[in-house]
């Protein structure tokens, strides 16, 4: 052994040589019975029944098309912010394993069945000027042609627009979904330079308009109710999605899973088509008691919390908006869990016919959510040194946590003799640190010393919230103090006021999303002939 081997050894930490030896293999995950409520775990289970595909496949595809179904007659409001029922889903599995076709086999058939029932057999036609006129569809319209650009995509949803001297009419029904059998293209999509396809799905699901930015682009779209549907392979999203799309909230604002087939039927028997009958019925109840009066009123009717789902959600809300920590892309896909799970609470309330969340809707939804967060963790933690160096990272974090007493503010080198022994790297306790100081769970001051120069230190956030204004805020579970808060406190124990907070220091490359990746969208003058394609 070197001398700089045997220095290393008489330093090291001890867990790093226990971490060794434990088992980091991920299972992929298993979906929880809950996920399947109702009319969705009816669906799945009908698919499933003596074939092959994955009920969390199913049920995300019936969920995904209903959710471009039900349209804007129903919200959901959080502060200030109206939720349209929308979810993007993204069905992840590897080729000839995840049944990604077979998988929307059935919902297909449930969507013509309702289709026969409700408007016959439309299709599309041209007025006597020869300019298309989209059909008005009961279940919303699907796109399945691909997209390449925004100004394609709002095409198909659009305002009104005149192509040579053809004036197109406006798009009323603006209800669509678009499945994309292949996901990785949409991805290379976005990479390309001036391409607005990425910022335009990110507004669509937020509840926003097409807006082009230059005069020039002549194709709008108001308030859109899109959802996409995609399917894509491990190795193809782990190679295809770049850090932009992974940083710049495009993908956590879909609902990834990892799904395979979980049995080899080498004859499936189709499902019959008095249970195909049956669940056509119910869907179709369901998306006219949604429906409301769309397209004629939107956000007319706001979906309430029951006091269970309420408290459900409450306690389950510090969890949904943890960051995961485990490596810098699965925090960034994990963003948008608790948005994500309140919707799906309301779209399932929607199966069983109430603008109420009950306990049940809202115990399906956290469901969903902790597969999708398992389903992310599965995908994306192959690299079995990034999962040794989350693990590390995660007990180094909580060792800080639980050495500092809330209130008692120390330095670095306490921490480091007190609570790691001088055990640990100075890099890594930087690295530590100034994630505790992001996430809020500790706080930095800088005090004068009182021979010279400063020092910094820290400590634990208090537990009440002092910057809370009035009643509503009790329910607030606080981040950090405010430099208000530390104040009153300095007032109330009479201490000389404190210097104020210095940055907590920039983020390390690969550990916080970078926000200003988002290049500047030059808007296309042509529209694409193949996203103007429609499946009525």
């Amino acid at each position: 052994m070197s001398i700089a081997e045997q220095a290393e050894a008489l330093t090291s930490n001890p867990l790093e040589s226990e971490l060794d030896e434990r088992d980091y293999t991920v299972a992929p995950p298993k979906p929880d019975p809950a996920m399947f409520h109702g009319l969705v775990g009816d669906v799945a289970r009908a698919a499933t029944m003596g074939r092959e595909p994955n009920r969390a496949s199913v049920a995300l595809a019936f969920l995904t098309w209903l959710s471009a179904a039900v349209g804007r007659h129903h919200f959901i409001s959080v502060g200030d912010q109206t939720h349209p029922l929308l979810i993007n889903g993204l069905h992840v599995g590897r080729s000839m394993v995840a049944a990604k076709g077979e998988s929307w086999a059935l919902v297909k058939r449930i969507r013509y069945a309702v289709g026969e029932m409700m408007d016959g057999n439309p299709t599309q036609r041209t007025d006597e000027e020869g300019a298309v006129v989209t059909p008005t569809l009961f279940a919303g319209r699907i796109h399945s042609g691909g997209l390449s650009t925004g100004e394609g995509l709002a095409a198909q949803v659009h305002d009104g627009f005149t192509l040579g001297k053809t004036e197109h009419a406006p798009i009323n029904d603006k209800r669509l979904l678009i499945i994309e059998a292949e996901f990785a293209k949409l991805l290379e999509q976005g990479k390309r330079d001036g391409n607005t396809l990425s910022p335009t799905i990110r507004d669509l699901f937020d509840g926003g308009s097409i807006q082009p930015a230059t005069k020039s682009a002549s194709i709008w779209a108001t308030e859109p109710h899109v959802a996409i549907h995609g399917a894509i392979t491990p190795h193809e999203l782990r190679a295809r999605m770049d850090a932009t799309a992974a940083f710049n909230g495009l993908m956590n604002r879909f609902l990834m899973i990892f799904a395979e087939r979980t049995c080899l039927v080498p004859f499936p028997e189709p499902t019959p088509d008095e249970a195909v009958h049956r669940l056509a019925v119910q869907t179709r109840d369901v998306i006219k008691f949604a429906l409301g009066d769309y397209p004629r009123t939107k956000c007319a009717t706001a979906i309430k919390l029951s006091k269970e789902a309420r408290e459900m959600y409450r306690e389950a809300y510090p969890d949904l908006r943890r960051r995961d920590g485990s490596t810098a892309i699965v925090t960034a896909l994990l963003e948008r869990r608790a948005p994500i799970t309140l919707r799906q609470a309301g779209l399932l309330a929607m199966t069983d016919q109430t603008d109420v969340i009950s306990a049940a809707h809202m115990r399906a939804a956290l469901a969903w959510s902790r597969f999708h967060r398992e389903s992310v963790g599965f995908i994306f933690g192959q690299d079995m040194n990034q999962r040794i160096e989350s693990e590390k990272r995660r007990e180094q974090k909580q060792k800080i946590l639980n050495g500092i007493a809330a209130g008692r503010w120390v330095t670095r080198t306490m921490i480091q003799r007190e609570i790691f022994a001088k055990r640990i790297k100075a890099k890594d306790l930087t690295a530590v640190l100034e994630e505790l100081l992001a996430d809020g769970l500790l706080e930095q001051r800088e005090r004068q010393k009182e021979s010279f120069g400063t020092t910094k230190e820290y400590s634990r956030p208090a537990q009440d919230a002092h910057n809370a204004q009035d009643d509503t805020s009790r329910g607030v579970t606080p981040m950090r103090n405010s430099a208000h808060s530390e104040q009153e406190e300095d007032a109330r124990t009479n201490l000389p006021p404190r210097p104020a907070r210095v940055s907590q220091g920039k983020a390390r490359p690969g550990t916080a999303p970078g926000h200003g990746v988002a290049r500047v969208a030059r808007v296309a003058q042509e529209m694409r002939g193949k996203d103007g394609e429609m499946l009525a």
